[in-house]
């Protein structure tokens, strides 16, 4: 049917990230040479942001692996639990 195909750029978008990450590692190894207390705290907060995002994806995970598991142990549609459900609502009418 349909073939799956690689995506290809034009060109490649990594080189101006990687650059622009460059200059701006470097910028803050200068802005924490001159105050480290400062560079201290803000890294202990990007290490605070970072344990919640993990916090929530893993929550996240739980979440709907649980959902998938309890989805996963309803009963399903099958053609004699359907004709029973059927008979059983047709006898109350």
């Amino acid at each position: 049917m349909f073939a799956l195909r690689p995506v290809t750029f034009r060109y490649d978008w990594k080189p101006p990230y990687t650059a622009n990450r460059a200059k701006f590692v470097r910028a803050f190894y200068d802005y924490a040479r001159a105050n480290p207390q400062l560079a201290t705290e803000a890294l202990e907060r990007v290490a605070e942001v970072r344990c919640a995002v993990i916090a929530a994806c893993v929550y996240i995970v739980r979440k709907s692996t649980a959902l998938a598991i309890s989805h996963a142990k309803q009963p399903r549609a099958t053609v004699p639990n359907h004709a029973r459900a059927l008979r059983r609502a047709r006898s109350f009418s």
